[in-house]
């Protein structure tokens, strides 16, 4: 049986937690390498989880952009392959340009002329190009990106969406099978030619490890999973039942939260590309059951989170020009820093997530929703 289910409770709430995962991050390895600081060391593994929050976003966007192509598939027994691409267009593009323009033209300009000769990544026009043309993670693989880097997986989504929607709509038959060989290859097949040494150009293996397509695939088998399935899912054990979903909560709250290099087994089990592959399982396992009940022991829908989810994309983007502005007045003032460098990073990272919040609330209200109103028209 099929759903016609739009909006998914609980998502945004994620979407916001993992924005907020990344921008932790980032905080922590911009103010400690920039100011030459370590703080907070033995615990650091708390504020490097942002690799993580990027994978749920792969498997999500998987499972969303996959939903809506059932959707429209169901409705008009076909998919326009145009409007999926406008569509995607109108929510990524605006945003996207104007924090690779921001990029060219602060680091490319203002920050040298601040006498920061060190922090101009962008000195080959290549660089430029790649970055206009949706391939940031090859750009990250060569050049230093400065606070352009988080582009990179807007590229892989970007890159994805260009051979999914064809693919869905030109392949169904074999959909299961094309997931299988996505996920093979990038877990299995490509890691044994890098350890192989048959890949051996470190800018090659910086790209193709960036290419998260088996995540977003697991998320869109999860998400085929539901569509078909939504009734029945209900009452299979894996779902329905109490201690199984506690379970497998528990691990994500353990590769979330806990050092996992310091427990062998849970190294073994989600180290590498295979951990990923069960990690993205387990993100995946969480969106299935949060689009199956209405109710869930943990409320993850209320109206803060809401708003937050909503504008986590600007988050997202935002935050590194934000943290950038603000390392580079703090570096003025680097000689103070040392004695008060703890007062310094909590005055730095309120100050970086309220900068981004207003920024994001207002990008989306004033920028990036007007471009979003004119999706209606490409519903395919």
């Amino acid at each position: 049986m099929s759903s016609s289910k739009h909006y998914f409770k609980g998502f945004d709430t994620l979407r916001f937690v993992a924005a907020f995962l990344v921008v932790i991050q980032h905080i922590y390895i911009t103010f400690n390498t920039h100011l030459e600081t370590d703080i907070f060391k033995p615990i650091k593994h708390i504020f490097l989880r942002g690799g993580l929050a990027v994978e749920f976003f792969f498997v999500l966007s998987g499972y969303l952009i996959t939903y809506l192509l059932l959707i429209e598939h169901h409705k008009s027994q076909t998919i326009s392959i145009k409007d999926f691409y406008m569509r995607r267009a109108l929510r990524i593009w605006p945003l996207y340009y104007i924090i690779v323009l921001l990029g060219f033209f602060i680091m490319g300009v203002i920050i040298p002329k601040m006498g920061f000769s060190d922090y101009n990544p962008l000195e080959d026009k290549w660089a430029y190009v790649l970055y206009i043309i949706f391939l940031p993670n090859l750009a990250n693989s060569i050049y230093k990106p400065g606070f352009l880097y988080p582009l990179w997986s807007i590229g892989v989504e970007e890159q994805f969406y260009l051979i999914w929607a064809p693919i869905f709509k030109f392949f169904r038959k074999y959909i299961f099978l094309i997931f299988t060989i996505i996920i093979v290859v990038k877990a299995l097949i490509i890691p044994y030619l890098i350890a192989s040494e048959i890949i051996v150009s470190e800018h090659l293996i910086y790209f193709v490890n960036t290419q998260k397509f088996h995540q977003m695939a697991i998320g869109a088998m999860f998400s085929l999973l539901f569509f078909h399935k939504k009734d029945e899912l209900k009452n299979w054990v894996i779902f329905k039942s109490t201690l199984i979903q506690c379970f497998l909560f528990g691990l994500i709250v353990i590769v979330i939260c806990i050092n996992t290099s310091r427990l062998w087994f849970i190294g073994v089990i989600f180290g590498g590309v295979l951990g990923q592959v069960i990690v993205a399982m387990l993100f995946g396992y969480l969106l299935i059951i949060l689009s199956i009940f209405d109710k869930t022991y943990i409320n993850m829908e209320n109206r803060i989170t809401k708003h937050l989810g909503q504008i986590s994309y600007g988050i997202y983007m935002y935050h590194m020009f934000v943290l950038y502005i603000l390392t580079f007045s703090l570096l003025k003032i680097k000689p103070l820093i040392a004695d008060n460098v703890y007062y310094f990073y909590i005055a730095y990272a309120a100050a970086g997530m309220f900068g981004t919040y207003i920024i994001s609330v207002i990008s989306f209200k004033y920028f990036e929703r007007s471009f979003l109103n004119l999706k209606k028209h490409f519903k395919g």
